[in-house]
C-alpha cells in the first residue's frame, strides 16, 4: 500500500513538472504583450539606433516617396496604418530585409539591386508586413532572448553588446515555418489587392532558393529557407485570387535602383 502510495505521489510530481514546463514555454509563446505597447516601441528604438551605428540610413526624399508609394497600398489592403509602419533604408549590400519591435522595417538597398521589378519588392515588403501583423517578431524574440532580457533592454539596462546580438539573431536567423507560411499568405493576399500579381513574389523566392550565382551577400537564403518550395506554394495561393493589375511604381524600375543606390 506504502509502495502505491509512493508511485502516485512521484506520477503525481511528475505531472505537475510538465505542466509547470508547458506553462513557462507558453508564456515565451505569448510575445511582448506582457512587455506593453510603450516597452516595445523602445526595444524597437533601441535596435534601430544599434543598426544605425554600423550601417548608414538613406533619407532621400526620392527614395523615401518610392519606398512610401509601395507601402501604403499593401497597408491598407491588409488594415494596418501605413502611418504607424516606419521603413528604414539601410545602405547595406546584403540582400536582407526585416522588421522589428515597434512596426520597424529594415530595407537593404541590397534587396533592390537584386529584385528584378518593383513587384517583387513588394512581394518582400509584404511579407514583413505579416510578420509584423500576425506579432511574429514578438513571439521569436519572447522565445529565443527571454522576456526578463527584453525588460532589462527597454529599461536601458541591456548594454551595446546585447542589443547587437538581438539585432543579429531577428535579422539573420530564419523563423518556425508556420510564421513564414503564414507571412507569405499575407503577402499574397495582399499584393493580390493591391492589383499585384504574387507569382512576382514568387520569382524572387524561387531566384533564392536557386543559389545559382547568387552574391555572397544573399542573407535571404539562411533567412528564409525551403524558398523553391514556397515559391511554389505562392503561386497556388495566388491563383484563389481574382486580380486587377495596376502599376506597381509610376517610376521606372531602373531610374529606383540608381535611385537606392
Amino acid at each position: 500500500m506504502r509502495l502505491i502510495f509512493q508511485l502516485i505521489v512521484l506520477a503525481g510530481g511528475f505531472i505537475g513538472l510538465y505542466f509547470g514546463l508547458s506553462k513557462i514555454d507558453y508564456v515565451g509563446e505569448a510575445g511582448l504583450a506582457g512587455l506593453g505597447k510603450k516597452n516595445a516601441d523602445k526595444l524597437g528604438e533601441l535596435m534601430i539606433e544599434s543598426i544605425l551605428m554600423t550601417n548608414g540610413e538613406i533619407k532621400d526624399s526620392t527614395a523615401l516617396a518610392i519606398i512610401d508609394s509601395l507601402k501604403r497600398p499593401l497597408c491598407h489592403a491588409g488594415k494596418l496604418n501605413p502611418d504607424s509602419i516606419q521603413i528604414h533604408l539601410i545602405r547595406n549590400d546584403d540582400v536582407n530585409a526585416f522588421a522589428l519591435p515597434g512596426n520597424h522595417i529594415v530595407l537593404h538597398t541590397g534587396l533592390f539591386e537584386f529584385a528584378k521589378d518593383p513587384g517583387e519588392v513588394a512581394g518582400v515588403l509584404g511579407h514583413e508586413l505579416g510578420h509584423l501583423k500576425l506579432g511574429h517578431i514578438e513571439k521569436k524574440l519572447a522565445k529565443e532572448v527571454g522576456m526578463s532580457i527584453l525588460f532589462t533592454i527597454a529599461g536601458g539596462e541591456g548594454g551595446q553588446e546585447i542589443l547587437r546580438q538581438i539585432v543579429k539573431q531577428i535579422s539573420s536567423t530564419s523563423f518556425d515555418r508556420d510564421y513564414e507560411r503564414e507571412a507569405d499568405e499575407f503577402a499574397v493576399e495582399v499584393m493580390a489587392k493591391s492589383g499585384i500579381d504574387p507569382e512576382q513574389l514568387s520569382n524572387f523566392m524561387f531566384r533564392v532558393g536557386s543559389k545559382q550565382n547568387m552574391p555572397e551577400e544573399l542573407v535571404f537564403i539562411s533567412t528564409h529557407p525551403d524558398s523553391r518550395e514556397r515559391a511554389a506554394t505562392i503561386i497556388k495561393d495566388g491563383k484563389k485570387y481574382k486580380i486587377t493589375p495596376k502599376p506597381v511604381l509610376k517610376t521606372s524600375w531602373e531610374e529606383v535602383q540608381k535611385v537606392m543606390n
